[in-house]
C-alpha cells in the first residue's frame, strides 16, 4: 500500500459579524465622536456598516 500524502490544514478566516446590533453599536460610537449631532442617524449607520465591511475583507494579496 502507498502512504497517503497529508493535505495542508484548511484555514478559515473569522470575519466580524455584520449584524444589526454590531452596526448599531458602531454607529452609536461614530455619532458620539461627531459630538452627538441632531440627525436621524442614517449617515452614521451607513458609515458604520462600511467600516465593518471594510474590516471584514481579506487582505489584498501582494503582486509578484
Amino acid at each position: 500500500m502507498r502512504a497517503r500524502k497529508s493535505k495542508p490544514p484548511v484555514v478559515v478566516a473569522i470575519r466580524p459579524e455584520l449584524s444589526e446590533d454590531s452596526v448599531s453599536e458602531r454607529a452609536y460610537y461614530i455619532w458620539l465622536s461627531r459630538d452627538c449631532p441632531v440627525t436621524d442617524g442614517t449617515e452614521d449607520w451607513f458609515a458604520a456598516k462600511a467600516e465593518i465591511e471594510r474590516e471584514s475583507r481579506p487582505p489584498a494579496r501582494a503582486k509578484r
